[in-house]
């Protein structure tokens, strides 16, 4: 009787399950690394805006005459500042294109009056969730002026719909980071 060589049926599918097995291992991995990758371009996306933004803001302060707004130990999501030339600076956040933005513009404004020659300091590709300025001076203490900063700025790594989509709940929300950055400056 003549025989005939070859893998049986249940050899094949003992040789499947393991090369199954170990494909889901593989490729479980290969999402893991992706996924990281996609959070560390979001993460440094938004600590650079982020740092960007408080640097920008700190800088305005040193060099101006004064803060306006907020008053002597109050807290303020607008910042006005004394400019040397005459002009004063505010700092805000606005939606632009469905987008939180931290502003900056000509003249400090009552609610509803828009500043001059408005310009966004964050790019488009961060939401700013938080902005804030608290004058911790007194003037009966310190004459010069110094000022409390926090920022907070979510980025998404450019996959997911900045903004709108790190702000949601939705599958996009885990390519997002959120940076909070704190800082202190006092006018000259």
């Amino acid at each position: 009787m003549n025989r005939q060589r070859g893998f049986t049926l249940i050899e094949l599918l003992i040789a499947m399950a393991i090369f199954s097995f170990f494909l889901l291992i593989v490729v479980a991995g290969f999402l893991n690394v992706v996924r990281a990758h996609n959070h560390a371009i979001a993460d440094n996306a938004a600590q650079d805006n982020a740092r960007v933004a408080m640097d920008t803001v700190v800088q305005a302060v040193r060099d101006s005459a004064g803060v306006t707004n907020p008053g002597p130990d109050s807290t303020s999501n607008t910042l006005c500042l004394a400019d040397p030339t005459g002009v004063d600076k505010e700092y805000w956040v606005q939606t632009v294109g469905g987008v939180e933005t931290l502003m900056k513009g000509d003249g400090c404004t009552y609610p509803g009056t828009p500043p001059l020659n408005q310009v966004a300091i964050t790019s488009p590709s961060n939401n700013v969730a938080v902005f804030s300025a608290r004058n911790t001076s007194s003037i009966n203490t310190n004459p010069k002026t110094e000022v409390e900063l926090t920022i907070t700025v979510s980025s998404s790594n450019g996959t997911a719909t900045a903004g709108t989509s790190c702000n949601s709940n939705n599958e996009d929300r885990v390519f997002c980071s959120v940076v909070t950055l704190s800082s202190g400056a006092v006018a000259r």
